[in-house]
C-alpha cells in the first residue's frame, strides 16, 4: 500500500489526528447534533428578532440550507437530546434521510436500540425494510384503485359506455 506524504510526514502525524476515519466522522456528526439542538434550542427560546441577530453574530445566514437542515434533525430527533452520542455513528447524510416523511417513523424504532447497538448497517437495513413495505402498499394501493374503477364500468349497460367513451373520443366513431 502505498501512503500519501506531505512535506515528508505522514498526514496523521503532521497534524497529530487519530488514524481511525471513522473516529472523525462520528466528532464530526456529534458536533453537528449539538449546533442543531443548540440551533433550536435558541430559536424556541428568543425572539425572531434576537434569533436574527444571534445568527448574524455566529456568521450564520438566516433561512440558509444549512440552517433549515440542522433544524429539521433537531427537530425530529428531540428524543434523543439528552444522548446526542447515541446518533453519533450516523453520517449526517442518513439523519437527513431518516427525517423525510416516509422514514420520519423509524426514528420511533431507534430508541429502542440499546446504546452502543445502534450501526450505521442497521439504520440502512431498516429504510430499506420501509421501502419495500411502502413500494408493496402502494402497489397494493394501485391494485385496488384499478379494480374498484373496472368494478364500475362492469356496472355502466354497454350502450352507455359506448355512447360515453365515444363522446369523449375514446373510440373511433363509425
Amino acid at each position: 500500500m502505498t501512503t500519501t506524504t506531505f512535506a515528508n510526514n505522514l498526514y496523521v502525524e503532521q497534524h497529530q489526528v487519530d488514524s481511525n476515519p471513522t473516529t472523525h466522522i462520528e466528532q464530526s456528526t456529534l458536533e453537528y447534533l449539538h449546533t442543531a439542538f443548540l440551533l433550536y434550542e435558541y430559536k424556541q427560546t428568543y425572539t425572531k428578532k434576537e434569533y436574527r441577530a444571534l445568527l448574524e453574530e455566529y456568521g450564520w445566514d438566516k433561512g440558509s440550507g444549512e440552517e433549515r437542515r440542522s433544524l429539521r434533525i433537531a427537530e425530529n430527533f428531540q428524543a434523543f437530546i439528552s444522548c446526542p452520542e447515541h446518533l453519533a455513528v450516523l453520517p449526517i447524510s442518513l439523519l437527513l434521510r431518516l427525517c423525510s416523511h416516509n422514514y420520519k417513523i423509524l426514528i420511533d424504532e431507534l430508541k429502542d436500540i440499546p446504546i452502543g447497538g445502534l450501526t450505521c448497517g442497521l439504520v440502512l437495513e431498516l429504510i430499506e425494510k420501509r421501502r419495500l413495505f411502502l413500494r408493496a402498499m402502494n402497489q397494493e394501493k394501485k391494485m385496488a384503485t384499478g379494480e374498484q374503477h373496472q368494478m364500475e364500468i362492469d356496472t355502466i349497460p354497454s350502450a352507455k359506455l359506448w355512447r360515453m367513451t365515444t363522446r369523449q373520443g375514446c373510440l373511433p366513431r363509425s
